[in-house]
């Protein structure tokens, strides 16, 4: 359904971002996934809530990234630091 609907609002757009649309679906599932296997895994687990919490603060900056919304730090630590020094 998410990939259905991005799907959409790239063709009506005629927008391609620079990350594949597959892609991204296979990034956010897997790691949707892992987390709540994670989570049902805990003794002691969080409340759902904060699992959405952190599952939005992992997500979005790198959904974001996928969609070409932000800058992509480079690679190199050093470069990256460089970049954050100007």
């Amino acid at each position: 359904m998410a990939r259905q609907h991005h799907r959409e609002m790239v063709d009506s757009n005629g927008w391609t971002p620079p990350v594949p649309l597959a892609v991204i679906a296979e990034f956010v599932i897997g790691g949707f996934l892992g987390v709540m296997w994670w989570w049902l895994e805990q003794d002691d687990p969080l409340p759902a809530e904060r699992v959405v919490e952190l599952l939005e603060r992992l997500t979005t900056p790198a959904l974001d990234a996928a969609f070409g919304l932000r800058p992509v730090l480079p690679a190199d630590p050093d470069r990256a630091l460089d970049a954050r020094q100007r």
